[in-house]
């Protein structure tokens, strides 16, 4: 692992901090990403798996979305995220690998449903035939969207993991 920057050690003990980064955390506090971590999607080499994943998460973004304000939210690990992202690759029939993934990740998004009294439940098996949409704009089934596009939902992807980081941060320290 590289090292800490000193900027950024030198804030920290300044904010009163004496942990180090990559040591145990507090108790409570679960290490994650709050959405997939987008380095999962832009290192994927084949182009229609980089854009299976992509189209996946604009279907599912709205209630992922709506996960990040649940009572019952908790940060997933990259390879959850994975499976997440994966759902539609792999497919759901039989009794093997595919079909557990997807029954965990319902399981997952029913909870927050559930948290919020909210009426219904999710249903994965229809999300092949789902549409993905970006910024009002419905995107084109299997194919990856042009280059500004895919960087505008991976800048999304950053930017809403560094906030939830943040407010991690900040809740420890003070």
């Amino acid at each position: 692992m590289p090292r800490a920057l000193p900027t950024w050690m030198a804030a920290l003990k300044r904010a009163g901090g004496n942990r180090q980064p990559s040591g145990p955390l507090p108790s409570g506090v679960r290490r994650g990403y709050a959405l997939p971590d987008p380095n999962v999607i832009a290192n994927v080499e084949n182009e229609t798996t980089r854009a299976f994943m992509l189209l996946t998460y604009l279907k599912l973004r709205t209630i992922l979305h709506y996960r990040l304000q649940s009572s019952v939210f908790e940060p997933l690990a990259a390879p959850v995220w994975r499976r997440v992202l994966g759902l539609e690759l792999h497919g759901s029939k039989g009794d093997g690998w595919a079909a557990k993934a997807h029954e965990e990740v319902r399981q997952e998004l029913s909870k927050c449903i559930e948290a919020g009294s909210m009426q219904g439940s999710v249903d994965l098996s229809n999300l092949s035939t789902a549409s993905a949409t970006w910024q009002g704009e419905q995107l084109q089934p299997n194919v990856l969207p042009a280059q500004h596009v895919c960087r505008e939902i991976l800048w999304e992807l950053f930017e809403t993991n560094f906030r939830y980081e943040f407010l991690v941060l900040d809740r420890l320290c003070y």
